[in-house]
This record gives C-alpha cells, sequence and structure tokens, in this order.
C-alpha cells in the first residue's frame, strides 16, 4: 500500500516474488544468490542476476515514483551484504500476524495449564480474557490463503508456512480455551465438533473439546471423545496421548 492506504501494482509473479522473499526477513540483508535461490525455487537461471536487477528497478519505480533517477533507494536498499527492505515487521502481514498470535497466546497460556484444577493465582482476569479473544479473532481474520504464495516450493519458504500454520493452530485452540474459560461451552462444541473431525490428531484441540462436553455436562460423552483421540492416535501414529489428555481422562473418571 501506498502512504494514501491505495494498493501498489507490483507486476507480474515475479517482481511480488521479490517482495516477498525480502520480507521474510525485513529489515535484514538478502544476499543477491539467496534472492535468486527463493525467487526460482532453488533453480535459478544463468540470467538470475540481471532478471533480479531489472525486476528491482522496476519494484523501486513502483514503490519510491518520487525519488530521483539516480537518487539512493529508502524502500528496498543495496548494501554491501544484500538487499534489504526497509518496512518494520509490523508492517509485514504474516510478521504482525505472528506477533499478534504469540502475544495474545502469552496471555492465555495459564488457561491451558489450570483448567483441569481450576483457575490458580496466574489466571488471567475475564475483561483480559475477553479482550485476548477479539485481538485474536481479528488477527485470524486476516489469514487469507497460503503464506508467501507468490514464492514457489523452496525449504526456507516451507519452514516459514509450517511455522505460521502452527501459529494459526494455537491461535485458534487458544481463542476456544478462551471462550470456554468465560463459559461459552456451546459456541466451543459448535466448532469443536466438526474440527476434530478435520483435525483427528490435535491433541490440544481434542483437549479443548472434552472439556467443552465435561462443563456441558456430558461426562460420558467427554469420556468417548478422548477414547476416541486415544485410538486414533495409537493407530495413526503409534503412540500414546500426551500428559494433558492422560490428565484430563483422569479427572473426568474422578
Amino acid at each position: 500500500l501506498d502512504e494514501t492506504g491505495a494498493e501498489l501494482d507490483l507486476g507480474s509473479r515475479k517482481p511480488r516474488s521479490v517482495v516477498a522473499a525480502l520480507a521474510l526477513t525485513p529489515g535484514r540483508p538478502v544476499s543477491a544468490d539467496t534472492l535468486a535461490d527463493l525467487v526460482w525455487g532453488g533453480e535459478p537461471p544463468r540470467t538470475a542476476p540481471g532478471s533480479l536487477h531489472a525486476y528491482l528497478s522496476g519494484l523501486r519505480r513502483v514503490l519510491e515514483p518520487e525519488r530521483p533517477v539516480r537518487g539512493a533507494a529508502s524502500v528496498i536498499e543495496t548494501t554491501d551484504h544484500g538487499y534489504v527492505l526497509q518496512v518494520p515487521a509490523a508492517s509485514v502481514d504474516a510478521h504482525a500476524f505472528a506477533e499478534e498470535v504469540r502475544a495474545t497466546s502469552r496471555v492465555l497460556t495459564p488457561l491451558a495449564s489450570q483448567f483441569e484444577t481450576g483457575p490458580g493465582p496466574d489466571w488471567p482476569a475475564r475483561e483480559a480474557v475477553v479482550g485476548a479473544v477479539d485481538r485474536l479473532d481479528a488477527a485470524l481474520a486476516t489469514w487469507a490463503g497460503e503464506p508467501y504464495a507468490d514464492l514457489p516450493d523452496h525449504p526456507d519458504v516451507r519452514a516459514e508456512r509450517s511455522s505460521l500454520e502452527q501459529l494459526r493452530a494455537a491461535g485458534e485452540e487458544a481463542r476456544l480455551l478462551a471462550l470456554l474459560a468465560v463459559g461459552d461451552h456451546a459456541g466451543v462444541l459448535a466448532t469443536t465438533e466438526s474440527a476434530t473431525a478435520r483435525h483427528p490428531l490435535r491433541e490440544g484441540l481434542w483437549a479443548t473439546h472434552a472439556l467443552a462436553l465435561v462443563r456441558a455436562g456430558r461426562q460420558a460423552d467427554a469420556l468417548e471423545a478422548l477414547r476416541t483421540v486415544r485410538t486414533t492416535l495409537a493407530e495413526e501414529l503409534g503412540i500414546d496421548p500426551g500428559p494433558r489428555l492422560r490428565a484430563l481422562e483422569s479427572a473426568v473418571l474422578r
């Protein structure tokens, strides 16, 4: 976006992929070789250096239309160590999403560790929980398709996408725990009934689902859900449930 909030046209996919590659690490230099590797998915052609130079020149004209012809670029800088996208990380939607999910999840962390035993000294106030839910809703609503979609399938890009997907899952689970903490059992169950079917190996999701069933007075259904995930983990991965699910099962049985 430009200074007025209007969307800038960066051109075809390759120039957009240059910006996306630099946006992986905003404010930090990316060498020409690394940039080419990211833009061409690990197989840059011999013409990559010239093509990169042309793409960068075009991008600078779009990003800084009033910059003098030979003036120094301030958005995509050239340094001794490579090219730098000089924008705050918070200006890159993927980084802003990650930071917001981490920040709100920290507020809600005590919910996961203390739910089975009841509120402890670190249990957040209701206002803090409701505020965290609102922030998570806003962050999760920004998710639109595959992260860094303009970049080809490169190991570094796959790792970043995987990290963001895990953060998204953690944010969704933290949001459900928060709703459970403020008494919205029905709303949680409306989500977890289908979510556990879509993600049968996510133990945190099953734990939240079982907790919601218990809070709704459906202990038998909670035990059945816990038996289901135990069987699924054994058949699919050959493992037993983790400590949180085991502790929850024991608590329900008691």
